[in-house]
């Protein structure tokens, strides 16, 4: 983000959004695979999750509460769909009544 473009930001901001979706969206892919995939599988979603938090921090695009911000939303949210999606099941909504 350059602060030229925004007037309400500090001319010295030079970092990214809290939460970082960056570390977000990894952490929502491994947690949607993480049930059906193999050890090998989900020893790639770790390493690629942990890579994504290093590279945000060592490129200076996020600080670590971003990262960790990130992950925790995206925690909730796959937590959220998962409630969500057994309710609909429950109340027989779900078109798919073995998901």
């Amino acid at each position: 983000i350059k602060a030229a473009n925004y007037p309400l930001i500090p001319e010295d901001f030079e970092r990214g959004a809290l939460p970082s979706l960056h570390n977000g969206t990894a952490m929502i892919v491994a947690l949607a695979a993480w049930p059906i995939a193999g050890w090998k599988e989900r020893a790639g979603y770790v390493a690629y999750v942990t890579w994504m938090l290093v590279a945000s921090l060592y490129l200076d695009h996020h600080w670590l509460i971003d990262g960790l911000a990130g992950w925790a939303c995206a925690a909730a949210g796959i937590a959220l769909a998962k409630s969500m999606s057994s309710r609909a099941r429950d109340a027989g909504l779900s078109k798919n009544p073995s998901a």
